[in-house]
Protein backbone atom coordinates (compact mmCIF):
# COMPACT_ATOMS: atom_id res chain seq x y z
CA UNK A 1 0.00 0.00 0.00
CA UNK A 2 1.49 3.30 -1.02
CA UNK A 3 0.90 6.30 1.21
CA UNK A 4 0.93 9.85 -0.03
CA UNK A 5 2.48 12.66 1.97
CA UNK A 6 0.16 14.00 4.68
CA UNK A 7 -0.25 17.74 4.84
CA UNK A 8 1.95 19.60 7.25
CA UNK A 9 5.29 18.89 8.86
CA UNK A 10 4.37 18.75 12.54
CA UNK A 11 2.47 16.12 14.46
CA UNK A 12 -0.83 16.88 12.77
CA UNK A 13 -2.54 17.51 16.11
CA UNK A 14 -5.84 19.25 15.87
CA UNK A 15 -7.95 20.52 18.73
CA UNK A 16 -10.63 19.02 20.94
CA UNK A 17 -11.59 15.36 21.09
CA UNK A 18 -10.70 14.82 17.45
CA UNK A 19 -7.03 15.09 18.41
CA UNK A 20 -7.29 12.50 21.21
CA UNK A 21 -5.83 9.22 19.93
CA UNK A 22 -7.23 5.88 20.98
CA UNK A 23 -5.44 2.54 20.95
CA UNK A 24 -6.95 -0.92 20.46
CA UNK A 25 -4.82 -3.54 22.18
CA UNK A 26 -4.98 -7.16 23.35
CA UNK A 27 -3.34 -10.54 22.98
CA UNK A 28 -3.74 -11.02 19.26
CA UNK A 29 -6.53 -13.27 17.95
CA UNK A 30 -8.79 -11.79 20.59
CA UNK A 31 -11.02 -9.66 18.35
CA UNK A 32 -8.96 -6.48 17.99
CA UNK A 33 -9.32 -6.49 14.19
CA UNK A 34 -13.09 -6.83 14.52
CA UNK A 35 -13.24 -3.84 16.87
CA UNK A 36 -10.90 -1.95 14.54
CA UNK A 37 -13.17 -2.61 11.56
CA UNK A 38 -16.29 -1.59 13.49
CA UNK A 39 -14.74 1.68 14.64
CA UNK A 40 -13.36 2.42 11.18
CA UNK A 41 -16.90 2.09 9.81
CA UNK A 42 -17.92 5.06 11.96
CA UNK A 43 -18.12 8.21 9.81
CA UNK A 44 -16.20 10.24 12.42
CA UNK A 45 -13.40 7.70 13.06
CA UNK A 46 -10.70 5.80 11.26
CA UNK A 47 -8.25 3.09 12.34
CA UNK A 48 -5.59 2.30 9.71
CA UNK A 49 -3.58 -0.95 9.49
CA UNK A 50 -1.30 -1.89 12.37
CA UNK A 51 1.72 0.41 12.68
CA UNK A 52 3.85 -1.60 15.18
CA UNK A 53 5.28 1.83 15.95
CA UNK A 54 6.10 1.61 19.64
CA UNK A 55 8.01 -1.65 19.49
CA UNK A 56 9.57 -1.26 16.04
CA UNK A 57 9.86 2.37 14.93
CA UNK A 58 9.87 4.59 18.02
CA UNK A 59 13.25 6.37 18.05
CA UNK A 60 13.43 5.65 21.79
CA UNK A 61 13.23 1.88 21.26
CA UNK A 62 16.12 2.28 18.80
CA UNK A 63 18.19 4.11 21.36
CA UNK A 64 18.17 7.37 19.39
CA UNK A 65 16.37 9.56 21.92
CA UNK A 66 13.28 11.70 21.60
CA UNK A 67 13.49 13.92 19.67
CA UNK A 68 16.14 12.54 17.36
CA UNK A 69 19.28 14.54 18.01
CA UNK A 70 21.64 15.23 15.15
CA UNK A 71 21.70 13.41 11.83
CA UNK A 72 18.32 11.70 11.16
CA UNK A 73 19.67 9.54 8.31
CA UNK A 74 20.53 6.48 10.46
CA UNK A 75 16.97 6.45 11.81
CA UNK A 76 15.47 6.83 8.34
CA UNK A 77 17.63 4.02 6.99
CA UNK A 78 16.78 1.61 9.82
CA UNK A 79 13.06 2.28 9.53
CA UNK A 80 12.96 1.92 5.76
CA UNK A 81 14.90 -1.35 5.94
CA UNK A 82 12.37 -2.95 8.28
CA UNK A 83 10.23 -5.61 6.49
CA UNK A 84 7.00 -4.42 8.11
CA UNK A 85 7.56 -0.83 6.99
CA UNK A 86 7.63 -1.81 3.33
CA UNK A 87 4.47 -3.88 3.88
CA UNK A 88 2.40 -1.07 5.34
CA UNK A 89 3.92 2.12 3.91
CA UNK A 90 5.57 1.16 0.66
CA UNK A 91 7.95 3.67 -0.98
CA UNK A 92 9.51 5.79 1.76
CA UNK A 93 10.39 9.06 0.04
CA UNK A 94 7.55 10.88 1.78
CA UNK A 95 8.61 9.55 5.17
CA UNK A 96 12.23 10.56 4.65
CA UNK A 97 11.08 14.03 3.53
CA UNK A 98 8.90 14.41 6.64
CA UNK A 99 11.72 13.51 9.05
CA UNK A 100 14.28 15.64 7.26
CA UNK A 101 11.82 18.53 7.26
CA UNK A 102 11.32 18.51 11.01
CA UNK A 103 9.28 15.53 12.21
CA UNK A 104 11.99 14.40 14.66
CA UNK A 105 9.96 13.59 17.78
CA UNK A 106 8.30 10.23 18.43
CA UNK A 107 4.96 11.98 18.73
CA UNK A 108 5.31 13.76 15.39
CA UNK A 109 6.56 10.66 13.57
CA UNK A 110 3.74 8.53 14.97
CA UNK A 111 1.11 11.05 13.93
CA UNK A 112 2.68 11.28 10.48
CA UNK A 113 2.49 7.50 10.14
CA UNK A 114 -1.19 7.38 11.17
CA UNK A 115 -2.07 9.98 8.56
CA UNK A 116 0.12 8.36 5.90
CA UNK A 117 -1.78 5.10 6.35
CA UNK A 118 -5.16 6.82 6.21
CA UNK A 119 -6.89 7.43 2.85
CA UNK A 120 -6.96 11.18 2.11
CA UNK A 121 -10.74 11.34 2.32
CA UNK A 122 -10.62 10.04 5.93
CA UNK A 123 -7.80 12.18 7.33
CA UNK A 124 -10.20 14.72 8.82
CA UNK A 125 -11.59 12.00 11.11
CA UNK A 126 -10.40 11.17 14.61
CA UNK A 127 -7.66 8.57 14.17
CA UNK A 128 -7.02 5.51 16.30
CA UNK A 129 -4.38 2.80 16.21
CA UNK A 130 -4.54 -0.99 16.50
CA UNK A 131 -1.41 -2.99 17.19
CA UNK A 132 -2.28 -5.64 19.82
CA UNK A 133 1.23 -5.72 21.32
CA UNK A 134 1.07 -2.01 22.12
CA UNK A 135 -0.54 -3.13 25.37
CA UNK A 136 3.08 -3.49 26.58
CA UNK A 137 3.72 0.19 25.89
CA UNK A 138 0.89 1.88 27.76
CA UNK A 139 3.31 3.94 29.86
CA UNK A 140 5.27 5.08 26.82
CA UNK A 141 2.12 5.97 24.92
CA UNK A 142 0.66 7.96 27.79
CA UNK A 143 3.98 9.76 28.14
CA UNK A 144 3.56 11.03 24.59
CA UNK A 145 -0.24 11.32 24.63
CA UNK A 146 -1.37 12.03 28.21
CA UNK A 147 -5.04 11.97 27.20
CA UNK A 148 -4.88 8.77 25.10
CA UNK A 149 -7.63 6.18 25.54
CA UNK A 150 -7.15 2.41 25.43
CA UNK A 151 -9.63 -0.25 24.36
CA UNK A 152 -8.32 -3.58 25.59
CA UNK A 153 -10.10 -6.44 23.84
CA UNK A 154 -10.23 -9.61 25.92
CA UNK A 155 -11.24 -13.09 24.81
CA UNK A 156 -11.51 -16.48 26.48
CA UNK A 157 -7.90 -17.70 26.90
CA UNK A 158 -8.84 -21.12 25.53
CA UNK A 159 -10.19 -19.61 22.31
CA UNK A 160 -7.18 -17.28 22.08
CA UNK A 161 -4.88 -20.27 22.46
CA UNK A 162 -6.71 -22.30 19.82
CA UNK A 163 -6.61 -19.41 17.36
CA UNK A 164 -3.02 -18.36 17.98
CA UNK A 165 -1.73 -21.89 17.52
CA UNK A 166 -3.18 -21.90 14.00
CA UNK A 167 -1.26 -18.79 13.01
CA UNK A 168 1.99 -19.34 11.05
CA UNK A 169 3.70 -16.63 13.08
CA UNK A 170 2.81 -18.33 16.38
CA UNK A 171 2.52 -22.06 15.67
CA UNK A 172 5.94 -23.03 17.05
CA UNK A 173 4.84 -22.06 20.56
CA UNK A 174 3.26 -24.48 23.01
CA UNK A 175 -0.16 -24.39 24.67
CA UNK A 176 1.52 -23.56 27.97
CA UNK A 177 3.51 -20.68 26.54
CA UNK A 178 0.41 -19.30 24.80
CA UNK A 179 -1.62 -19.44 28.00
CA UNK A 180 1.24 -17.79 29.84
CA UNK A 181 1.19 -15.01 27.25
CA UNK A 182 -2.55 -14.48 27.85
CA UNK A 183 -1.93 -14.33 31.60
CA UNK A 184 0.79 -11.70 31.23
CA UNK A 185 -1.39 -9.55 28.99
CA UNK A 186 -4.22 -9.89 31.52
CA UNK A 187 -1.97 -8.70 34.35
CA UNK A 188 -0.72 -5.70 32.37
CA UNK A 189 -4.29 -4.78 31.40
CA UNK A 190 -5.45 -4.86 35.00
CA UNK A 191 -2.52 -2.68 36.04
CA UNK A 192 -3.28 -0.22 33.23
CA UNK A 193 -6.96 -0.13 34.14
CA UNK A 194 -6.07 0.74 37.72
CA UNK A 195 -3.55 3.37 36.70
CA UNK A 196 -5.61 5.08 34.01
CA UNK A 197 -9.14 4.71 35.36
CA UNK A 198 -12.42 3.99 33.56
CA UNK A 199 -12.37 7.17 31.48
CA UNK A 200 -9.18 6.16 29.69
CA UNK A 201 -9.05 2.35 29.82
CA UNK A 202 -11.87 0.05 28.76
CA UNK A 203 -11.82 -3.75 28.81
CA UNK A 204 -14.13 -5.04 26.09
CA UNK A 205 -14.89 -8.76 26.16
CA UNK A 206 -15.17 -10.36 22.75
CA UNK A 207 -17.94 -12.68 23.96
CA UNK A 208 -20.02 -9.71 25.15
CA UNK A 209 -19.63 -8.04 21.76
CA UNK A 210 -20.78 -11.21 19.99
CA UNK A 211 -23.77 -11.61 22.32
CA UNK A 212 -24.91 -7.97 22.17
CA UNK A 213 -23.24 -6.12 19.27
CA UNK A 214 -25.32 -2.96 19.51
CA UNK A 215 -25.26 -2.66 23.29
CA UNK A 216 -21.50 -3.17 23.55
CA UNK A 217 -20.82 -0.90 20.57
CA UNK A 218 -22.92 1.85 22.12
CA UNK A 219 -20.91 1.50 25.34
CA UNK A 220 -17.69 1.65 23.33
CA UNK A 221 -18.81 4.85 21.62
CA UNK A 222 -19.77 6.37 24.97
CA UNK A 223 -16.31 5.54 26.31
CA UNK A 224 -14.69 7.28 23.33
CA UNK A 225 -17.04 10.23 23.63
CA UNK A 226 -18.44 9.65 20.16
CA UNK A 227 -22.07 9.23 19.04
CA UNK A 228 -23.16 5.72 18.16
CA UNK A 229 -23.59 5.13 14.44
CA UNK A 230 -25.47 2.10 13.02
CA UNK A 231 -22.86 1.78 10.27
CA UNK A 232 -20.60 0.16 12.86
CA UNK A 233 -22.90 -2.86 12.92
CA UNK A 234 -22.61 -3.09 9.13
CA UNK A 235 -18.82 -2.95 9.13
CA UNK A 236 -18.68 -6.09 7.00
CA UNK A 237 -20.46 -4.20 4.20
CA UNK A 238 -18.00 -1.30 4.26
CA UNK A 239 -14.41 -1.15 3.02
CA UNK A 240 -12.72 0.16 6.16
CA UNK A 241 -9.13 -0.21 4.88
CA UNK A 242 -8.16 -1.68 8.24
CA UNK A 243 -5.59 -4.23 7.15
CA UNK A 244 -3.15 -4.78 4.31
CA UNK A 245 -3.52 -7.28 1.52
CA UNK A 246 -0.69 -9.31 3.05
CA UNK A 247 -2.77 -9.74 6.23
CA UNK A 248 -5.96 -10.78 4.46
CA UNK A 249 -5.31 -14.51 4.89
CA UNK A 250 -5.75 -14.35 8.65
CA UNK A 251 -7.75 -11.15 9.15
CA UNK A 252 -10.47 -11.46 6.53
CA UNK A 253 -12.82 -12.94 9.11
CA UNK A 254 -13.11 -9.51 10.70
CA UNK A 255 -14.74 -8.32 7.47
CA UNK A 256 -17.57 -10.80 7.94
CA UNK A 257 -20.69 -10.41 10.04
CA UNK A 258 -20.22 -11.16 13.75
CA UNK A 259 -20.64 -14.90 14.26
CA UNK A 260 -21.59 -16.61 17.51
CA UNK A 261 -19.85 -19.73 16.22
CA UNK A 262 -16.50 -18.09 17.00
CA UNK A 263 -17.21 -18.38 20.72
CA UNK A 264 -16.12 -21.66 22.31
CA UNK A 265 -14.31 -23.03 19.26
CA UNK A 266 -11.70 -24.50 21.59
CA UNK A 267 -14.17 -27.19 22.66
CA UNK A 268 -13.70 -28.91 19.31
CA UNK A 269 -10.16 -27.85 18.44
CA UNK A 270 -8.27 -28.30 21.72
CA UNK A 271 -7.64 -31.59 23.50
CA UNK A 272 -8.80 -32.02 27.11
CA UNK A 273 -5.16 -31.84 28.20
CA UNK A 274 -4.73 -28.55 26.35
CA UNK A 275 -7.87 -27.10 27.93
CA UNK A 276 -6.69 -28.15 31.38
CA UNK A 277 -3.24 -26.68 30.71
CA UNK A 278 -4.70 -23.31 29.74
CA UNK A 279 -7.02 -23.20 32.75
CA UNK A 280 -4.31 -24.22 35.22
CA UNK A 281 -1.77 -21.81 33.73
CA UNK A 282 -4.00 -18.73 33.88
CA UNK A 283 -5.32 -19.78 37.29
CA UNK A 284 -7.60 -17.32 39.06
CA UNK A 285 -7.39 -14.92 36.15
CA UNK A 286 -9.93 -17.12 34.35
CA UNK A 287 -12.66 -16.22 36.85
CA UNK A 288 -11.32 -12.68 37.15
CA UNK A 289 -11.96 -12.22 33.45
CA UNK A 290 -15.48 -13.62 33.75
CA UNK A 291 -14.87 -17.15 32.45
CA UNK A 292 -15.40 -20.50 34.09
CA UNK A 293 -13.61 -23.88 33.87
CA UNK A 294 -15.03 -25.98 31.07
CA UNK A 295 -17.55 -28.36 32.67
CA UNK A 296 -17.13 -31.01 29.95
CA UNK A 297 -13.37 -31.38 30.40
CA UNK A 298 -12.29 -34.36 32.57
CA UNK A 299 -10.09 -33.39 35.51
CA UNK A 300 -7.89 -36.21 36.77
CA UNK A 301 -6.24 -36.02 40.17
CA UNK A 302 -3.42 -33.49 40.20
CA UNK A 303 -4.41 -31.79 36.95
CA UNK A 304 -3.56 -28.37 38.35
CA UNK A 305 0.09 -29.43 38.64
CA UNK A 306 0.40 -30.02 34.89
CA UNK A 307 1.80 -26.52 34.16
CA UNK A 308 4.86 -27.38 36.24
CA UNK A 309 5.90 -30.00 33.70
CA UNK A 310 5.11 -27.61 30.86
CA UNK A 311 7.16 -24.88 32.57
CA UNK A 312 10.17 -27.18 32.76
CA UNK A 313 9.77 -28.01 29.07
CA UNK A 314 9.52 -24.31 28.23
CA UNK A 315 12.72 -23.56 30.14
CA UNK A 316 14.53 -26.37 28.34
CA UNK A 317 13.18 -25.91 24.82
CA UNK A 318 11.80 -22.37 24.68
CA UNK A 319 8.35 -23.67 23.71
Amino acid sequence: MEAGRPAGRGDGQGSGRQSVPFFIVGTGRCGTTLVQSMLAAHPRLHVPPETHFFFAFDPVCMGLGDPIDGDPEPYIARVCAHPWWSTIVGPSDDFAHAVRSGARSSRAIFRWLLRALTPPERRARRLGEKSPHHEKYTARITELFPDAQFVHVRRDPRDVTESLLRMPWWAHRSVYRTARHWAKVYDRAEAARTALGPERHLVLRYEDLVADPEGVTRALCAFLGEPFDPAMLRHHEIDTASYTEAERAYKAGASSAIAASNVGKYRVALSPDAVRTVEATVGGRLAGAGYQPDPATPRPLGWRLAPLAHAVRWKLTGR
